[in-house]
């Protein structure tokens, strides 16, 4: 199952962004190009996440800083913003 597609600039996610998808999850966006445009990672066909999905967007957002780039994130899940808040991490992803 292919988890992320990009099209113009935007990176569609999709399925279930748990542990056991981290690492394709990751590899799959490492292939992704991040330019000089803005990148926007879309979350709304994401079905189930836990913590690995914020260290996912953790790790798109220290790539992104590397490569200066800038990246957000739309149709952000309710329990992502909530593991986000509990972690103390939330104004850094809304952080463009």
């Amino acid at each position: 199952m292919i988890y992320i597609t990009a099209e113009n600039n935007t990176w569609k996610l999709r399925g279930n962004l748990v542990v056991d998808k981290a690492e394709t999850v990751l590899a799959e966006s490492l292939a992704l190009p991040m330019d000089d445009t803005a990148l926007v990672v879309d979350f709304a066909a994401v079905n189930t996440v836990d913590t690995t999905a914020l260290a996912l967007v953790l790790a798109w957002k220290r790539r992104a800083k590397e490569e200066f780039s800038e990246i957000s994130f739309i149709n952000f899940p309710d329990n992502l913003m909530s593991l986000a808040s509990l972690y103390g991490v939330q104004d850094f992803i809304l952080k463009h």
